[in-house]
């Protein structure tokens, strides 16, 4: 069976008013690449996650659990 991550942070940052833009700044990243770790996939399949080491800021500035905002898929 083959693992997935399904992307939840796109609703997270929009329930707490928090802009792709401000992540994107508190971590040194493109507003770009926030915008495509938010998006899923037709199929409801994230269309990029972060690399380790963003994802750890992002933990850290969203003071948030890896499950809320990401989850695990099969496919």
């Amino acid at each position: 069976m083959k693992y997935r991550a399904r992307s939840k942070l796109g609703d997270y940052l929009e329930e707490r008013g928090i802009t792709k833009t401000w992540l994107a700044d508190k971590i040194n990243a493109d507003r770009s690449q926030v915008s495509k770790w938010c998006t899923n996939d037709v199929n409801g399949v994230a269309l990029a996650t972060p690399q380790v080491p963003y994802l750890i800021m992002v933990l850290e500035v969203l003071d948030c659990k890896l499950t809320d905002i990401y989850e695990i898929v099969d496919q």
